[in-house]
């Protein structure tokens, strides 16, 4: 395939690898922590969110 024939996709492969370089089977440990990650910020959103009505329904 040539470099002009070259598409970039949404999926992106990802290989954890211990400290060492060899492959680790922890794949399902890293999506449940970027999953609890996103809902942080999720409900940080939601407060702010909240917050900027409670203020703007003062003004």
């Amino acid at each position: 395939m040539g470099a002009m024939e070259r598409h970039i996709g949404i999926e992106q492969e990802l290989f954890l690898v211990d400290v060492e370089g060899a492959p680790a089977d922890r794949a399902d440990e890293f999506l449940a922590r970027c999953r609890e990650m996103e809902e942080q910020v999720s409900s940080l959103r939601r407060e702010r969110l909240k917050k900027l009505e409670r203020e703007t329904e003062k003004a």
